[in-house]
C-alpha cells in the first residue's frame, strides 16, 4: 500500500468521523426538541384538567370492579324481590 493510498484512507476516515459526529449532534438536538414539545403538550393537558388519563391496568381494574359491583347489586335486588314475593 502506498503512502498516497494510506493518506487517502486516513483523510476519508477523518471526514467520515466528522460527518458521524455532526449527524449524532443533529439527532440529539432533534430528540431534545421533541422531548421539550411533548413535555409542553403534557403540561398543557394536565393544567387544563379536562382529561383523566389512566393506565390500561388501572382502567380494567376499575371496569372489573364496577361490573362486579353492578352484578352484586342486581343479585341483592333480586333477593329482595323474591323475599317480598314470598311474604
Amino acid at each position: 500500500m502506498t503512502d498516497e493510498c494510506l493518506n487517502t484512507i486516513k483523510s476519508a476516515r477523518k471526514e467520515l468521523i466528522k460527518a458521524e459526529i455532526a449527524l449524532l449532534a443533529n439527532h440529539r438536538r432533534m430528540l431534545l426538541q421533541e422531548y421539550r414539545n411533548q413535555n409542553e403538550e403534557l403540561l398543557s393537558l394536565i393544567k387544563s384538567g379536562k382529561r383523566v388519563y389512566l393506565s390500561p391496568k388501572v382502567f380494567w381494574w376499575w371496569a372489573g370492579i364496577s361490573y362486579l359491583t353492578s352484578l352484586y347489586s342486581l343479585w341483592c335486588l333480586l333477593q329482595l324481590i323474591l323475599q317480598w314475593l314470598k311474604c
